[in-house]
């Protein structure tokens, strides 16, 4: 080969490295925010399963027999199917949350005067 011949193909050869190094770099990339993607998703999935697990304990069902939660849970599931169902117990749901937060609001207030008047 011709010098000439030499250059121009150390020049492609040199170019197509930098290019299977990028896309090596972006394949680490890739990779890195799949796991961060996946990462988030557990994170998302345990909060609104601990949040359940709170929602059954607000209604009493945490020392019930797994089984028993779980036919609680399906005829639940089926009842909902009908919209005015739904609502009703979105109702009933709604206002049990309110209620229990408004009670630990004035909880807290009421613990502070105590503390304030000792």
């Amino acid at each position: 080969m011709t010098n000439e011949k030499l250059q121009v193909e150390k020049l492609y050869r040199s170019q197509i490295e930098k290019y299977e190094n990028d896309i090596e770099k972006a394949k680490a990339k890739k990779k890195a925010l799949q796991r961060k993607m996946n990462e988030e998703k557990r994170k998302l999935r345990t909060r609104k399963l601990i949040e359940i697990g709170g929602l059954a304990d607000i209604a009493n069902l945490v020392d019930l027999d797994k089984g028993a939660v779980l036919g609680i849970l399906l005829q639940g599931s089926r009842l909902i199917e009908d919209e005015q169902t739904f609502e009703n117990l979105k109702k009933l749901g709604d206002a049990t949350l309110q209620e229990r937060a408004s009670s630990r609001k004035n909880g807290s207030k009421a613990q502070k005067k105590e503390v304030e008047a000792k």
